[in-house]
């Protein structure tokens, strides 16, 4: 494939999501280039028209870097199948072979914040790699869970799963080399909004709500009822309802009562 080739199958996808969203602040196209305009931003001096042009552009620029880095599987006519991780700390642009944080994923918020324009600037497959990875958290967080919170899953089982703040593709869903910092049972309800959101925005009951992102938030509810039965107070099952949201309270009441 040559360089053309290769450049015009890139627009060409990219687009297809990249031009659902036409921001207008307002803004103008300048003839400064980038470095300049940013000088002149950072100093005070750029025109109105000018900063709008920066905002845009970063706007739109973060848009396309998820584009890139987070996209649903898809398999095309010869059979290669493309497959994404969700974009971590860093993305694909890292670098290096010993990356910050080790181009891993923090629950804390990082990853959170990934994703939280996905939706809302109309990209919604680009979320789809994290709802996986999710999903890909649930058997080593069933180790996890049994050993900080004593919540055991026989074979078979699934009676809920933990990850902290960091985890990784391999399954590291311990609390990490720093329990000061790692330590994060709502590490996962704070990023199934995320994979809630997914049908928030699209209102599609499909295979990824059915099979995915319902049986994450029940597994999740099961280990979070015991936790609070066991170790710390029942009126604090209402803190755990407030999380993962009334819509969901079918779902979450169900294992509330298998707890009881």
């Amino acid at each position: 494939m040559t360089y053309e080739e290769l450049k015009a199958n890139h627009v060409s996808d990219y687009q297809k999501i990249f031009d659902r969203v036409d921001l207008n602040l307002g803004q103008t196209v300048s003839t400064k280039p980038t470095d300049e305009l940013l000088s002149a931003y950072k100093a005070g001096t750029a025109t109105d028209a000018e900063r709008r042009q920066l905002e845009v552009m970063l706007f739109q620029y973060g848009r396309f870097m998820t584009i890139e880095s987070s996209r649903e599987t898809t398999t095309d006519e010869n059979g290669y199948v493309r497959e994404t991780l969700p974009s971590n700390l860093q993305g694909l642009w890292v670098g290096a072979n010993n990356s910050p944080w080790h181009s891993d994923y923090h629950m804390n918020v990082n990853l959170q914040m990934n994703y939280w324009p996905t939706y809302s600037t109309n990209m919604a497959e680009c979320a789809e790699p994290l709802i996986d990875y999710i999903d890909a958290l649930r058997e080593p967080g069933r180790v996890t869970a049994a050993i900080y919170a004593g919540v055991s899953s026989a074979e078979g089982e699934e009676n809920g799963f933990m990850a902290h703040t960091q985890n990784n593709p391999f399954g590291w869903t311990c609390p990490g080399w720093d329990f000061s910092w790692g330590w994060s049972p709502a590490a996962v309800p704070w990023i199934f909004q995320n994979c809630w959101d997914y049908y928030e925005y699209t209102r599609v009951y499909n295979n990824m709500h059915k099979n995915f992102v319902m049986p994450l938030i029940y597994d999740e509810s099961l280990v979070l009822c015991w936790y609070e039965l066991h170790h710390l107070h029942l009126c604090n099952i209402l803190n755990i309802l407030n999380i993962l949201q009334c819509q969901r309270a079918a779902i979450v009441l169900s294992p509330l009562n298998e707890c009881l």
